[in-house]
């Protein structure tokens, strides 16, 4: 069975991206391979804002 975990909150923005890039990957895989209904229905809650702050994290790096 997988297992959703979240991924640590980090300071810097480089890690920022890896690992809402790692989180991300997490939740797409639980939304494909997982059984738990409950747990794609928060994986399916909470990707769209995953990919947002990977978005965000992706573009503060750019800026540096």
């Amino acid at each position: 069975a997988h297992r959703v975990a979240l991924v640590e909150p980090v300071a810097y923005p480089k890690d920022s991206v890896k690992a809402h890039t790692k989180t991300e990957t997490v939740y797409q895989t639980e939304l494909k391979q997982g059984q738990d209904t409950e747990v794609k229905g928060f994986a399916n809650q909470v990707l769209p804002i995953v990919a947002e702050h990977l978005q965000m994290a992706k573009t503060i790096v750019a800026k540096r």
